[in-house]
């Protein structure tokens, strides 16, 4: 069988600090004899630089136990995780990857595939692959990544009941690429149970499986040790891995931990990863702490391999910082701690706090809230105790959850399985007319009037000036005056 991963986010085989979710599917599907082929973008998503490949993975002979051949697509920078830039980007990535994969397929290059798995985000490839099906008659899986476009929903000014509304309005043409994606799917797989349930209200036949993100447990590492008390010269050691943006409260972690060490409490925090808040939380460290010879807060850039598993190994505890508003489900940095047997502190609510309850791995406190943050520190740092306990708890969340080789086995499974019912979409991609009519008819509401609703003194001009208007005709009459736009009723009389 011949597979087509389309993902442009994850770190490729030699970039990677570990293989992440896409490698570790690829590599298991070729190891079930498939052939596989990963379709990426040229512009990493990690490291926010252009990028190329060794001459081994471009000939599909990326390092064992099993190669899947990459190919990149050109796609324009972005600098931020969340801008115009970004979507233009995701943009064009579906339409150069279509017209790359119908040249290659064209020329002779690739074979048609028979399976075809799109990630979610970015939104555009399952209308792409859907087009592909058509043509060429194979399977189209959505793998949800992230809640797109709910999650930018809380960009948005103003509380949750006005929020909600106003998002779906703006962003209606992305809530309708999305809800397309997860009705037209063939399959639907999640990395979350909360991205299963919101592709469940679109897709009510397809086939839906949840597949967390996994990692190598093949390595065995030995329990953790802790010192009976923290001192000065064997301070607790809080670690973070990841991306510096906008969505991490780092910031109120900073300086929680600065002001711990101000009242004698020996902490340091140690930060890998880059991203575009970096500058501003490095100036931060340094105006909290100046002068001090071994600072609280230490950045160790961009870690990959060793490295990587080196600085995790140092940790005592990991950081989970996220914006509840994010409605990241299961986030990678999860996988990475527990794997490396770390108890997390952690302010993610929903599947990610009920893992860490029910395993007891972790510890939990309020985001952004400094205070918070300093006494679930202050409490391991008076009861060291606590944290063997929580340690074998992120370890057994590890095995039971987050083992590739079960995990991934699976899903390759329900990506080569059949489908034994027949789909009209594989003829023509239907669309829900009921909706769009809906979606229609409150666009239009929003443009003709109902601004005048939430002005009341333009409200009050306008009724000034189609005071005088004549009787109206029956508004579906072909002949029929137009009415003002705030009106409500089919008839316009005169006072």
């Amino acid at each position: 069988m011949n597979v087509w991963i389309v993902n442009p986010f994850d770190d490729l085989p030699h970039e990677a600090g570990r293989p992440m979710r896409y490698e570790l599917l690829c590599r298991r599907l070729a190891a079930d004899g498939h052939g596989v082929t990963w379709w990426s973008s040229d512009f990493s998503h990690s490291t926010k630089d252009y990028r190329s490949l060794p001459p081994a993975a471009a000939a599909g002979g990326v390092p064992a136990p099993a190669p899947p051949a990459i190919r990149l697509v050109h796609t324009p920078r972005y600098r931020r995780n969340i801008g115009l830039a970004r979507l233009r980007n995701h943009r064009l990535f579906a339409r150069n990857w279509e017209r790359d994969a119908r040249d290659a397929v064209g020329s002779g290059e690739l074979q048609k595939p028979d399976r075809i798995l799109v990630s979610l985000p970015p939104l555009g490839t399952a209308g792409a692959a859907f087009r592909l099906r058509a043509d060429w008659k194979c399977q189209v899986i959505v793998d949800i990544q992230d809640a797109w476009p709910e999650t930018f929903l809380r960009l948005l000014p103003g509380p949750q009941a006005v929020r909600r509304p106003l998002g779906r309005l703006l962003l209606a043409p992305f809530f309708r690429a999305a809800a397309a994606a997860y009705r037209q799917a063939d399959k639907v797989s999640a990395c979350a149970q909360g991205y299963l349930d919101l592709a469940a209200v679109h897709n009510t036949q397809g086939l839906r499986h949840l597949y967390y993100h996994g990692t190598d447990l093949s390595d065995r590492l030995p329990a953790r040790e802790f010192p009976a008390q923290f001192t000065a010269q064997r301070p607790l050691r809080l670690v973070y891995a990841g991306a510096m943006g906008c969505t991490y409260g780092l910031a109120s972690a900073i300086r929680a931990v600065c002001r711990l060490n101000q009242e004698g409490l020996p902490v340091e925090l140690h930060i890998a990863g880059r991203g575009g808040q970096e500058s501003r939380l490095r100036k931060l460290s340094a105006a909290l702490v100046p002068g001090r010879q071994q600072p609280c807060v230490q950045f160790h850039g961009y870690l990959t391999g060793e490295p990587f598993h080196t600085f995790l190994r140092a940790g005592d505890a990991g950081l989970l910082p996220m914006h509840p508003d994010s409605l990241v489900g299961i986030p990678n940095k999860l996988v990475d701690y527990t794997a490396a047997g770390l108890p997390v502190l952690n302010c993610l609510p929903g599947e990610t706090q009920a893992l860490l309850a029910r395993y007891q791995a972790g510890f939990a406190y309020r985001f952004n809230d400094e205070s918070s943050l300093c006494e679930s520190l202050a409490g391991i740092l008076r009861a060291p105790a606590c944290l063997p306990a929580a340690a074998a708890g992120s370890a057994r969340l590890a095995r039971d959850c987050f083992d590739a080789a079960r995990n991934f086995r699976d899903f390759a499974r329900f990506i080569a399985e059949k489908i034994g019912r027949c789909r009209r979409d594989h003829q023509k991609t239907a669309r829900n007319w009921a909706s769009r009519l809906t979606e229609c008819i409150i666009l239009r509401a929003f443009r003709g009037g109902l601004w005048l609703w939430l002005f009341p003194a333009c409200h009050k001009r306008h009724q000034l000036k189609h005071h005088a208007q004549p009787q109206m005709a029956n508004l579906f009459s072909m002949d029929a005056t137009i009415p003002p736009p705030i009106r409500i009723n089919l008839k316009h009389k005169t006072t």
